[in-house]
């Protein structure tokens, strides 16, 4: 594997790395979750 190859599989990793995290913050968006329920989840409710 030659250098200029090794390069283009990092950038297509990070590129697809940057797309799921846009991706994840959208859907976040999309399903009005605010961001303090996602980091602090309200108890479930046992019955």
């Amino acid at each position: 594997m030659n250098e200029q190859a090794v390069n283009n599989n990092i950038f297509d990793t990070v590129f697809l790395v940057e797309s799921l995290q846009l991706y994840a913050t959208e859907f976040l968006h999309d399903m009005e979750i605010p961001d303090q329920d996602v980091l602090n989840p309200p108890p479930f409710i046992v019955r």
